[in-house]
């Protein structure tokens, strides 16, 4: 494949505004690099804008539109633009695959690129008939999950969408080695290693926390996500510090994150008088918090490579996360600069959880660590690879 001066790109995503996500906080911090390096990066879009994207790089597309007119604003923002590289980071929706193909058919030389921001096979979660730990949601989502259960053999969202995105790119890219396989299993069993790549997430601040910070840090135990228990399991959380609770001491649970269960969280804190748990809603300054947090608590029943994990990190929060995702080895050596926990063994979460509490020169020297093996995932280190994949492909 060739291209002619292959510096124009173009991402299509949900978000352009970093506060709405994993997806358009990574592509942000990407294409501002990339365009430090001497590309143009454009944007189509369809939900949360960011005005502080200039008016010329960016386009909302609008989903209501018939068809034929949603297909003509993106093409003729590609001609207008001269974009020669595609990158489809999650916008999935039927139409926009359409309008995929439409792409490649009217501009076959230029390289077009998938990619996966979660693990293959998150979808499974949510059909898995457990019980939810949030009463209010206990008969609604089994209702959903058993439904889920009874379609999807049949006729499967995820599956469909991200195979059309596999067979329609050049390369496909995911966060993780450690999920080619199981992509391969559900979307592309021929693949042989020829499309699939991996680039992961990048960190977020361009710098590191200093050795004396870290000695500086305050008894906080941190928690940063969207406040919604389907994937989060906040309440599996807030379970683990009330088993905690009489040895707590000084040692505060903050929250920082907006959701939908938000509310109900802040009930049953309340309901069961837990001591020291604050709720923060949305900060527009994380690194401060990161700076003075200890402890890094993730109890999710999946990611794909989160950047919250690598922003502990890079701050020396030591996390402590339940071993739900197979990318959760490519950031943790367990017990070197964090804790894996097996798979929802609330007790060992807390033993060591506990444990980092109580022993501040172990926390302080996995804070260390972290804050090392945090510096593979620099932004630099990233683009180097987006643009090793732009040289292969042109």
């Amino acid at each position: 494949m060739k291209t002619t001066d292959a510096k124009n790109i173009l991402f299509f995503q949900d978000s352009i505004l970093p506060s709405e996500g994993g997806v358009p906080r990574a592509s942000d911090i990407i294409s501002k690099e990339l365009t430090r390096r001497g590309y143009r990066c454009y944007f189509v879009f369809y939900n949360a804008d960011n005005k502080e994207y200039p008016v010329e790089t960016k386009l909302k597309a609008d989903l209501n539109k018939p068809y034929r007119f949603f297909a003509a604003s993106i093409l003729n923002f590609i001609k207008t633009n001269e974009i020669n590289i595609f990158i489809c980071h999650n916008a999935y929706a039927t139409r926009f695959i359409k309008v995929y193909r439409a792409i490649r058919q009217k501009y076959p030389s230029y390289p077009f690129f998938g990619y996966l921001h979660a693990s293959p096979s998150h979808w499974r979660n949510t059909y898995a008939l457990k019980t939810d730990t949030l009463n209010h949601k206990v008969l609604k989502n089994n209702l959903k999950k058993l439904l889920k259960r009874i379609i999807y053999p049949i006729y499967n969202p995820h599956v469909k969408s991200t195979t059309a995105i596999y067979n329609i790119s050049d390369k496909f890219i995911l966060l993780s080695d450690s999920f080619r396989k199981s992509f391969n299993e559900i979307y592309a069993e021929n693949d042989a290693g020829h499309k699939l790549i991996t680039i992961s997430n990048p960190l977020t601040f361009p710098g590191y926390i200093q050795n004396e910070e870290i000695n500086d840090k305050q008894n906080l135990v941190l928690i940063a996500c969207r406040l919604e228990e389907t994937q989060k399991k906040i309440f599996v959380a807030l379970k683990i510090w009330q088993r905690l609770q009489p040895n707590t001491g000084d040692w505060r649970l903050v929250i920082i994150g907006t959701g939908p269960d938000e509310n109900f969280y802040k009930k049953y804190v309340a309901a069961n008088k837990l001591h020291n748990v604050v709720f923060l809603g949305r900060q527009t300054n994380l690194l401060n918090y990161y700076k003075k947090a200890s402890i890094f608590m993730m109890t999710s029943i999946w990611e794909g490579f989160p950047l919250s994990l690598l922003e502990a990190l890079q701050n020396g929060v030591v996390p402590v996360v339940f071993d739900n995702f197979s990318a959760l080895h490519d950031i943790i050596s367990n017990e070197e600069n964090g804790y894996i926990i097996a798979n929802n063994n609330v007790d060992q979460f807390a033993e060591k959880l506990s444990h980092l509490m109580q022993d501040k020169k172990n926390r302080q020297s996995m804070a260390l660590n972290a804050v090392t093996l945090s510096k593979r995932y620099h932004v630099s280190n990233i683009a180097d690879k987006w643009e090793a994949l732009f040289a292969a492909t042109n």
